[in-house]
């Protein structure tokens, strides 16, 4: 993620496509982050996109999971 070509913005979305957690970072950053807690088991998807019509960006993702 480089912040100097624009913010993106992440959600979490369950398996209806509602956001269940969000999160974003501003442009002196490199990590952009979201956690969802108390899950139930299941399908979920994850989001990314652009803060702005215009915004080109690269990035690498990672997806934890931490069982309870």
């Amino acid at each position: 993620y480089l912040a100097n070509n624009g913010t993106l913005t992440l959600e979490i979305l369950d398996s209806t496509g509602t956001p269940i957690a969000t999160g974003s970072v501003g442009p002196t950053s490199t990590i952009l982050g979201a956690t969802a807690t108390d899950v139930a088991a299941g399908t979920y998807y994850v989001s990314v996109k652009a803060s702005a019509t215009g915004v080109k960006n690269r990035y690498d993702i990672e997806i934890v999971t931490v069982e309870p």
